[in-house]
């Protein structure tokens, strides 16, 4: 794990620039952006990171917005195969996917997910999360996942299930 100290990396939307976490993320394979849903801010500065990776990296992106079962229908989007796509409008992200060739992998748990219910570590949502993952994961392309912040604790936590899989060179990016 790479860490400032012993903190993740808390990226403040406002007053930090993207360039400060370059350092961080050329040693990592796998960059894990905890957001909070609701937060506009955040996805214009989820955008800027990845963007920017992308300048550098061949990378993919993990979302917790999609679940597993729309993963066809986002590939068909993201190719121009489908010329619309439902979510699309919703997930801004997706369009700039299908713009700029980016590979958006949907790892959520297919079914009705109560997001104001606490999960447990551990939580069958995030053992299907690494199900869907690991088998894309290799060093040839740098892994941006984004979920909720909650989703990636120190300790324990989503990071944490794929170090012990040997995903152990990432960063923490977490949104304030």
């Amino acid at each position: 794990m790479i860490l400032e100290g012993e903190k993740p990396i808390i990226f403040d939307c406002l007053n930090d620039s993207v360039e400060k976490l370059i350092k961080y993320i050329e040693q990592a394979g796998i960059i894990y952006i905890g957001e909070l849903h609701d937060e506009i801010s955040h996805y214009q500065t989820e955008f800027d990171v990845i963007r920017t990776v992308s300048q550098k990296y061949k990378i993919q992106i993990a979302m917790e917005e999609f679940n597993s079962a729309e993963q066809k229908d986002i590939d068909d989007y993201l190719s121009g195969k489908l010329k619309c796509y439902s979510k699309a409008s919703e997930v801004t992200l997706l369009q700039h996917a299908r713009k700029y060739g980016w590979k958006v992998i949907a790892i959520d748990k297919p079914g009705n997910v109560d997001f104001q219910k606490p999960e447990t570590v551990g939580s069958e949502r995030e053992k299907h999360w690494a199900k869907i993952l690991i088998p894309h994961l290799n060093n040839k392309v740098k892994t941006v996942v984004i979920a909720g912040q909650s989703h990636f604790r120190k300790y324990f936590g989503f990071p944490i299930r794929l170090a012990r899989q040997g995903f152990d060179k990432y960063v923490i990016v977490e949104l304030k």
